[in-house]
């Protein structure tokens, strides 16, 4: 049985008030709007009603013993709730299921409905409204995942595992240098998060990060980073060391009303005695950041503080031109994939000349360059670096070059205006304490 929309709030609020644990599935129809053109309002929701019956008999299939509830939501969308514990492994199982698709005939005609869906959890820790709830539903990983952000075949950790490993000391800081390209100096670092496992030895997050936000500890672990870089910086500073510590944080976790990240920063920045210009906080995206949103908002508290803001991965993912009208921006850190395999044979004509004027390369490497250039037709990775450069250059944003391996790709990033650069050909990352 489907029941209406406004059960599933009520739903919901309930169960939130009870405080018990289950998760909210959002499952969508994709195109839903070319299926609603060709089979007409009334078929299309008819059809939607046989597809909603169809991911419920899959859900009770995949998701055996669990207490499932199915609710229309939106007009291409159902709405599952199912009480207690989940984990990869089933919600794996039921992905598999809806890739097949629903398929709809008629005596002329068969329409497949394809669907996606998403997953929000709710525990005892938990501190937010149905509608917060709905709207902090984020898209889960495969099981088999193996992309850069989580491959759950090679580890996998409980709840347990991740509070143990923030309460034990095996959670660690490492530091990536980023260099002024003008003189070569050291501008600040980078911390990176570590996981120094009894067993795997020394994991980055692409190991294990999927799993605290699994287990919806990512403000925990938010708060674990800023606590351990701002004693970093208490440390560096009784020292003489005035070093710029680059802080990543979740913008998930500015979203969450029961976080009180912003709170968090303002009173330890107190009990450390930090210094704000010494800490910039890089906000890691995992959604758009709207304008008056609880994010944007967060981000103007923290940058009142006194401390600097970045938007890293420039270029790519959810960063867009917009946020340079809005957001409290210091520095923009552009992705990764603009320095790679640059080179100078990869260059443009007008990267060549702006190179050329400021006499950063050799002539006869000019030379080669515009050999190769003769030989190119089509648009090279400098050109989209370069424009890309050269419209943040219209601001007033510190930009910073990640993933420089090379002294080539330090020669033209600089040449073509980046400030700083950050990469292994600068140094790896390394637990160290300076001073």
């Amino acid at each position: 049985m489907v029941l209406q929309k406004f059960k599933l709030y009520e739903e919901l609020t309930a169960r939130i008030d009870k405080g018990k644990e289950f998760y909210l599935v959002i499952v969508d129809v994709i195109d839903a709007h070319l299926h609603k053109d060709i089979l007409g309002d009334l078929v299309f929701t008819s059809v939607m009603n046989d597809v909603a019956l169809w991911v419920l008999q899959l859900a009770h299939k995949s998701m055996k013993n669990k207490n499932i509830m199915a609710f229309e939501y939106g007009y291409s969308q159902i709405a599952l709730i199912c009480s207690g514990q989940t984990n990869p492994h089933i919600r794996a199982k039921f992905q598999t299921l809806l890739e097949y698709g629903y398929c709809h005939s008629t005596t002329t005609i068969s329409h497949l409905f394809n669907v996606s869906y998403k997953v929000a959890i709710f525990n005892e820790q938990s501190d937010i409204s149905a509608q917060e709830l709905l709207e902090d539903v984020e898209p889960p990983k495969p099981c088999n995942s193996t992309d850069e952000e989580f491959n759950s075949e090679k580890y996998t950790f409980s709840k347990l595992d991740l509070l143990n490993a923030m309460k034990n000391n095996e959670l660690e800081l490492w530091f990536q240098t980023k260099v002024d390209l003008k003189t070569n100096k050291e501008m600040g670092v980078e911390s990176l998060l570590r996981w120094r496992h009894p067993d795997y030895g020394v994991l980055s997050p692409v190991d294990f990060l999927y799993w605290f936000k699994f287990y919806t500890l990512q403000c925990d672990l938010d708060k674990w980073v800023i606590t351990t870089a701002f004693n970093h910086s208490q440390t560096w500073v009784a020292k003489g060391e005035m070093t710029q510590i680059a802080v990543n944080i979740d913008g998930s976790s500015l979203n969450q009303r029961h976080c009180n990240l912003v709170d968090f920063i303002r009173e330890s920045a107190a009990i450390f005695k930090i210094r704000p210009e010494l800490i910039e906080f890089e906000i890691v995206e995992t959604q758009v950041i709207e304008k008056n949103s609880k994010i944007h908002h967060a981000l103007m508290d923290i940058s009142s503080q006194g401390f600097s803001i970045a938007i890293d991965d420039f270029g790519t993912g959810t960063s867009n031109i917009n946020y340079l009208m809005y957001l409290p921006i210091n520095t923009i850190k552009l992705d990764r994939f603009f320095c790679t395999n640059l080179n100078y044979q990869d260059l443009d004509i007008r990267s060549i000349l702006k190179l050329e004027s400021r006499k950063s390369i050799p002539r006869v490497i000019i030379k080669k360059a515009l050999a190769a250039h003769k030989s190119m037709n089509q648009t090279s990775l400098s050109t989209l670096t370069r424009s890309t450069v050269d419209l943040l250059l219209c601001t007033d944003h510190k930009i910073v070059a990640e993933g420089i391996e090379t002294h080539e790709q330090a020669v033209i990033m600089h040449s073509l205006g980046c400030d700083i650069g950050q990469g292994y050909y600068f140094g790896y990352p390394e637990p160290r304490i300076k001073g």
